[in-house]
């Protein structure tokens, strides 16, 4: 199966600044976030992986749930947002990985990715809803940085700028 992905990389030029930790024209309020990516496909993963991190935010990344609940046990507190497939390998999906998560983070943002339509696939009782809690695979990087940006801002975690 082939995955096409298409992601704008035009901040993934920026530098490190030693001192501050952060990227070059990166904004200080994404530092403190950190995403737990949860994709299959390894270049789906990378991309995205590179996209988030190119924003300043911290990015963990995980191949199944197995993976996903290591990391999650690993940085507890350091996760704010779950960008998860909905078709995970092996025995769950990305909103059976979402109720887990929940339960020891109730706030816990959730943003699903699947390369079909919302209107195919099971969202398992939780609404999805394209540009907000569901990303149509592809996606360009910027539509993807304004969702995750949006996501934050809903739960109260940003002040809006």
């Amino acid at each position: 199966m082939n995955t096409s992905i298409y992601y704008n990389q035009a901040r993934l030029g920026s530098t490190l600044d030693k001192h501050s930790g952060r990227h070059s024209g990166q904004n200080p309020w994404v530092a403190r976030k950190g995403i737990l990516i949860v994709e299959d496909d390894a270049t789906a993963r990378e991309f995205l992986r590179m996209i988030l991190d190119s924003e300043g935010y911290r990015v963990f990344t995980a191949y199944d749930e197995a993976q996903a609940l290591k990391i999650w046990r690993q940085h507890f507190s350091e996760i704010d947002l779950l960008f998860t497939d909905l078709c995970i390998p092996y025995k769950t999906t990305g909103v059976q990985l979402a109720k887990k998560l929940r339960l020891e983070k109730s706030w816990l943002k959730v943003i699903y990715t699947s390369g079909f339509s919302p209107d195919i696939v099971d969202g398992e009782g939780e609404a999805l809803i394209v540009n907000a809690n569901f990303v149509c695979k592809p996606c360009p990087g910027s539509k993807l940085l304004k969702i995750v940006r949006n996501a934050f801002a809903q739960q109260g975690i940003l002040s809006s700028n």
